[in-house]
């Protein structure tokens, strides 16, 4: 069949030496889990970022990103409409403000952590909680 098809040749890109070509894989809809959770170990921080964006991710792989050493990888994760809300809180505390403020923007982030996200000492942080606290009460 052609989702076969698809399969066999995904797989095969997955291994490329091509940092494009492996982030390509990332983000297509037929990537087979089994290949997702490879390339989420990937040593390029931008492969692992762009698994995170596939709306297929299961959330133990979610999970795993949201602990990646690299911000950005971290960010996709808190950006990803399926992480969550645990994950979501959990990531209210990153080092990264870039992170924290795509925690502050995600529509499935709890109220608590908003409230914690407005006291936050980055300004555009404090300020997109309190407005989405606003929206929400």
């Amino acid at each position: 069949t052609h989702r076969e098809l698809a399969t066999n040749l995904l797989s095969n890109l997955s291994q490329e030496d091509d940092l494009t070509t492996r982030s390509w894989v990332t983000k297509h809809p037929f990537t087979p889990i089994n290949i997702l959770k490879k390339l989420s170990k990937d040593q390029h921080w931008s492969v692992r970022a762009d698994t995170a964006e596939n709306e297929n991710i299961p959330e133990d792989l979610l999970t795993d990103l949201a602990n990646d050493p690299h911000y950005g990888v971290r960010a996709e994760v808190a950006n990803h409409i399926n992480t969550p809300e645990h994950i979501l809180s959990n990531l209210s505390n990153d080092k990264s403000s870039l992170v924290r403020l795509r925690i502050a923007r995600h529509p499935k982030t709890p109220l608590d952590t908003l409230h914690l996200l407005k006291k936050d000492p980055d300004i555009a942080i404090r300020h997109v909680a309190q407005e989405r606290l606003k929206t929400n009460t």
